[in-house]
C-alpha cells in the first residue's frame, strides 16, 4: 500500500476490523497516515432516505395510506436494523451478518 501511495496520485481506504490488533496498534501497523472513522448504523430517518421513502410532510399531515407505509417501514427497520449492509437482505442472509457485527 505504501508503495502505491508514494508512486501514484491515489487514495487508499482500508476498512474493517481485526481482533488481532488493538485500535492503538492499527496506526503503527499501517506505518503512515491513518485516520479512524467510526461508521454508525442508519437512524430510522436515514434508512427511509436510503430507501427513497422519506416523507415530505409531518406525521399529522400524512394520508392514512402513507402513514401505514411509514409504519410498515418502521417495523421493517426494527427487524432489519440500521446497518446499511443489512438493508434489503432476506432473513437467512441478514441474521449471520448482524450476528457477526
Amino acid at each position: 500500500m505504501r508503495r502505491l501511495l508514494d508512486a501514484h496520485d491515489t487514495e487508499v481506504f482500508v476498512s474493517g476490523s481485526s481482533t488481532k490488533l488493538l485500535s492503538t496498534e492499527v496506526h503503527t501497523s499501517l506505518r503512515g497516515r491513518s485516520m479512524e472513522v467510526l461508521v454508525h448504523p442508519f437512524s430510522f430517518r436515514e434508512s427511509l432516505r436510503h430507501a427513497g421513502d422519506q416523507p415530505n410532510v409531518p406525521w399529522h399531515g400524512m394520508r392514512p395510506d402513507h402513514r401505514a407505509a411509514v409504519d410498515a417501514s418502521l417495523r421493517r427497520y426494527l427487524t432489519t436494523g440500521g446497518f446499511p449492509e443489512a438493508q434489503g437482505l432476506d432473513a437467512l442472509d441478514r441474521f449471520p451478518l448482524l450476528k457477526g457485527l
